[in-house]
């Protein structure tokens, strides 16, 4: 065998090496851990984010759903209230970045919602 042959069968071995392990990378990134796919249909949650310094801006939020766009994981559902006068959400379905959550309290009704923060009218 020439030198350019062994060379080049060098190669073609170390490629395929390659491509196993990228595939085996692959298959193991498919099996990470993802957010339960929770539904809160029939429940009305309040929702607070990372991004609210004071934590007291709430979303009030009907049948949330957790869903995926791309790599990142989103809590989506119709808002039925906030705590501020933020009239352009009120019934529009928003998708509130999931890792930007520090809190979600699960109510029956908005009522209850209502009982526990004061939203806007």
């Amino acid at each position: 065998m020439s030198k350019s042959v062994r060379i080049a069968a060098v190669l073609i071995v170390v490629l395929v090496v390659l491509g196993g392990f990228r595939f085996v990378a692959e298959a193991r990134d498919d099996k990470k851990p993802s957010p339960a796919d929770k539904d809160f249909t029939g429940k009305v949650v309040a929702v607070l984010l990372k991004y609210d310094n004071q934590q007291s801006f709430v979303n009030a939020i009907q049948d949330a759903r957790i869903k995926r766009l791309g790599d990142t994981y989103f809590l989506t559902g119709k808002v039925v209230g906030t705590s501020r006068d933020v009239a352009w959400k009120k019934g529009a379905v928003v998708w509130l970045p999931l890792h930007e959550v520090t809190q979600i309290v699960e109510y029956d009704s908005l009522d209850e919602v209502r009982k526990a923060v004061t939203l806007a009218r």
